[in-house]
């Protein structure tokens, strides 16, 4: 074989390895967009498999039980698992929603339920960082918190997705932030949940929603990432790390200027919780109160909240009585109770005990079943005086004077048989 025909074998053999290698990146490349048209098939199949929205029951989020006096003075809340308070969107200061915004949404406004852009952002943080982001918005979160599980699933995702573009259709975006901020657990405190905003205000801060500067409001809305990570009741340095993160968010778009900022991230967490859902006035008849709505309705029910429940108790009458027996009945027996009821209606407008509710639970003027004795004595004494009958006069009743009379017949046969009878003796 001569040189020219070896020179063209070894072209024609290395023509032929570069189209086997072009053929196998063809062929390669025909079975990614398979595979990529397969995935989105699959995704437009789990979409299309979500219920309709309309269809869907959101979870129900009551107010917590509470009982009022008379007057309409609060005397506590009946205690559950969850602590909220009905949140109105004239509550929410603006700081609130920027604060928000700035850390779990910052394009909001732009997106129509999913942000693609945030999603794609938030999986190149995630390759490149330690630090993982998520690419929900605050619309899927309210999805979740409202309609779906929590599992952390493909599956839920893109349901979610699909959902909350459905709930941008339907509500504006001031509704879907408010029932977010209504709605999302923001921490636990003392066994009990935080849910909603407002809430949280009153028991990390002892305050009203309204009243919540930067510092306050950037510290609950890095809660709701991780409720237990970020609380700063469990781990205040945690805390206090995604608040400034939350601040220098807000300044970065614009929300705060620099020196604010600044400002507000050298100061301490100002928390001051308070008892707010736990204060109770008058505990033996809250506690009354309780157990007869227990057994009316059933615990769980009363629980799940949403009852308001108003009382006759009379808080002054509460006092007079507490006064009465701390005057006249102190150190008399082991213990003493006033119980003042209406007689036109039976309303119970008094319900007072010398014992400390700390020292004893036990609630002598419902729990104690006693004999009333000559406790009502006093209620005949007053009859008969407005009737113009003396205290010195005397009564037989009927029925004694029956016995009276029957006894005395006796006698007298008694005495007539032992007469007629001789004596043997």
């Amino acid at each position: 074989m001569s040189h020219a025909q070896r020179t063209r074998r070894r072209r024609r053999a290395a023509g032929g390895g570069k189209s086997k290698v072009f053929l196998a990146f063809m062929v390669l490349g025909i079975f990614v967009v398979i595979a990529a048209l397969g995935a989105v098939g699959y995704v437009v199949h789990l979409a299309a498999s979500a219920p309709p929205l309309s269809s869907l029951k959101p979870r129900a989020i009551a107010e917590n039980s509470r009982v009022y006096a008379a007057d309409g003075t609060s005397l506590g809340f009946i205690q559950n698992d969850e602590l909220h308070l009905p949140l109105k969107r004239s509550d929410i200061p603006q700081v609130v929603r920027d604060a928000t915004i700035a850390i779990e949404d910052e394009r909001f406004y732009k997106h129509n339920g999913v942000d693609y852009e945030g999603v794609i952002r938030a999986a190149v943080n995630n390759l490149n960082s330690d630090s993982q982001q998520g690419g929900s918005t605050i619309t899927m979160q309210l999805v979740r918190s409202l309609y779906i599980s929590n599992e952390k699933t493909y599956t839920r995702k893109i349901r979610e997705a699909k959902l909350a573009e459905e709930l941008e259709d339907e509500h504006s975006k001031e509704w879907i932030l408010e029932r977010y901020l209504d709605s999302i657990p923001y921490g636990t405190v003392g066994g009990q949940s935080a849910i909603g905003i407002k809430a949280a205000a009153k028991i990390y801060f002892s305050k009203e929603l309204k009243d919540l500067n930067i510092r306050e409001a950037a510290l609950l809305a890095g809660i709701p990432q991780a409720t237990d990570t970020y609380s700063p009741v469990r781990n205040p340095q945690a805390a206090k790390g995604r608040r400034n993160e939350v601040i220098g968010k807000m300044a970065e778009l614009g929300m705060i200027s620099p020196e604010k900022a600044r400002k507000a991230q050298s100061k301490g967490l100002g928390v001051n919780t308070s008892q707010y859902f736990t204060k109770r006035r008058e505990h033996y008849f809250f506690d009354y109160v309780k157990d007869q709505l227990f057994r009316e309705y059933g615990a769980q029910t009363v629980r799940a909240g949403g009852m308001k429940v108003y009382t006759t108790i009379d808080l002054k009458k509460q006092q007079d009585a507490r006064d009465a027996i701390n005057d006249h009945l102190a150190g008399v027996g082991p213990s003493s109770a006033i119980v003042t009821i209406n007689p036109r209606n039976g309303y119970i407008e008094a319900m007072a005990s010398s014992a400390g509710y700390g020292e004893s639970k036990f609630n002598l003027a419902a729990q104690g079943h006693r004999q009333p004795g000559s406790a009502f004595k006093p209620f005949t004494l007053i009859g008969a005086l407005e009737q113009g009958i003396s205290p010195g006069r005397t009564f037989i009743s009927a029925s004694k004077e029956s016995a009276c009379s029957a006894k005395n017949r006796s006698s007298h046969s008694n005495n007539k048989l032992k007469r007629e009878i001789p004596n043997t003796q």
